[in-house]
Parts: C-alpha cells; structure tokens; sequence
C-alpha cells in the first residue's frame, strides 16, 4: 500500500480533520512510527490488530471517535507505550490485563466507552 512507503515516518497527527472511515491496518507497518493522533475525526470501526506490530509507537491518541469492538489484547505488545489515550469512543468490554505490564505508561484515558475491569494493578507513576 502507499503507506508503506513511509518506512522512516516517526510522527501522524491528524487530529480533526473529519478523516472517515476505518484506521487502516498498513500502519502497523511503520516500524518507526513512534507518535500516532487519528484524535477527534469520524473514524469507525475496530481497531486493528495489525495497528500493534508497530512497536516503536509511544503515544496512540485515538480518543473522540466513534470506534467500537474491543480493547486488543495485542496492545500488550507495545511495550514503548506511554500515553494511551483511547476516551470518548464505543469500545466495550474487559479491560485486557496485559495493559497493565507497559511499563512505559503514564498516561491512560479509556473513560466515556463501555468497559468494565479492574483498576487495582496499575503501574505506580500511571495517572488516570
């Protein structure tokens, strides 16, 4: 796809700009991606799975959507992971546990969705 073609892209902003549609897969692709903001357009949808092969990804601001499904489990393997920022959507369903061991994290937002979980093994330096 074209967007594979950005192999040395480290940073996607692309807050409000009424982008449709659904988060396409091929951005797993870029392994150097390390900042991803699709915030505050009309994207549908579930997140894809291949979206967490792009391990480099430090910031994944998705939040003020209107994505659905689940939280993947595969969110686990972003391990350079600080700041998550998935609020205001429709997810739904548990809140995986491997979110819980990205050490990197310090910032999660998952509020204004529909999950259901526990909270009480949070990383100590995480905020809310």
């Amino acid at each position: 796809s074209e967007l594979s073609k950005l192999a040395h892209l480290e940073r996607l902003t692309l807050y409000r700009n009424n982008i449709g549609g659904t988060i396409p897969p091929q951005l797993g692709e870029l392994r150097k991606l390390s900042t991803l903001n699709l915030a505050r357009n009309n994207i549908i949808g579930t997140i894809p799975q291949e979206l967490f092969d792009a391990t480099n990804l430090e910031e994944l601001h998705l939040f003020g959507n209107s994505i659905t499904g689940t939280m993947p489990t595969a969110i686990g393997n972003l391990t350079s992971l600080q700041k998550l920022w998935l609020n205001d959507n429709d997810i739904e369903g548990a809140i995986p546990d491997n979110l819980y061991n990205l050490e990197q994290l310090y910032s999660l937002r998952i509020d204004n969705n529909h999950l259901h979980g526990s909270i009480s093994t949070l990383r100590g330096n995480l905020t809310l």
